[in-house]
C-alpha cells in the first residue's frame, strides 16, 4: 500500500512531484480501511489531487462519493481536485462515460491523453499562482531552494545581500514563505 512519486517536468518548466496512491477497493476489511487513510497522509501538502476513475465501470458516482467521504475525513476535501477518466482505449467517446464537464480522459495503457492531462494539470496549477518578488538573504539559504522546488522562479540577481527576482508561488507556499515575499499582484 506504499505511495509512489515520481518528479515530473511540464512544459511551463515547473517541476511537480506526483505521488500514486493505491486505489479503493468496495467492501474493504476493517483492518485495511486504516492502511488506505494512511495513503492519503501522502496528500496533506498536495496542491492538486488527481482522482482516477476506472471508465469502464458503470458504479463510477459510488466510487466518487466514497473516496470523497474519506477525504473529508482525513481533512483534505479542502484540496482542489481533478477528476482522470482512466481506460478510455476499451470506450469510444460515445461509450464513455462522463462524470463532470472538467475530467480529463486517459489509457494509462497506451498512454493516450496523458499530454492533455499533464496541459491540464499545469493550468489548474496555474490558477492557484501568486506572481510575487522576493529576496532571500544568502543566510536563509534553505528558503532560496524552497522557492526553487515549490514555486516557479521567473527570473533571480543575486546581490551582495542575497538573491531577489520574481517567481510564482501557490497560497500555502506564499504562507511559508511570506517574510521574503511580496504579492507582485493579484491572482
Amino acid at each position: 500500500l506504499d505511495p509512489k512519486t515520481k518528479k515530473i517536468r511540464l512544459k511551463s518548466g515547473r517541476e511537480i512531484l506526483l505521488t500514486d496512491t493505491v486505489g479503493f477497493i468496495r467492501h474493504l476489511p476493517h483492518q485495511l480501511v486504516e492502511a488506505f487513510k494512511s495513503t492519503f497522509e501522502e496528500a496533506r501538502h498536495s496542491d492538486l489531487l488527481l482522482h482516477v476513475v476506472d471508465a469502464s465501470r458503470v458504479d463510477n458516482h459510488e466510487f466518487i462519493k466514497i473516496v470523497n467521504n474519506v477525504l473529508e475525513e482525513i481533512g483534505l476535501d479542502e484540496i482542489p481536485q481533478l477528476i482522470v477518466l482512466n481506460k478510455m482505449d476499451l470506450h469510444s467517446d460515445a461509450e464513455m462515460i462522463y462524470l463532470e464537464r472538467n475530467e480529463v480522459s486517459v489509457s494509462a495503457l497506451v498512454g493516450t491523453g496523458i499530454d492533455k492531462l499533464l496541459d491540464r494539470i499545469d493550468d489548474e496549477l496555474s490558477h492557484e499562482l501568486n506572481h510575487v518578488n522576493f529576496f532571500v538573504p544568502y543566510e536563509s539559504q534553505a528558503n532560496i531552494s524552497l522557492l526553487y522546488e515549490h514555486g516557479r522562479v521567473i527570473h533571480k540577481n543575486d546581490t551582495e545581500e542575497g538573491v531577489s527576482g520574481e517567481a510564482y508561488l501557490s497560497d500555502k507556499w506564499l504562507q511559508k514563505l511570506k517574510a521574503y515575499v511580496s504579492l507582485k499582484e493579484s491572482k
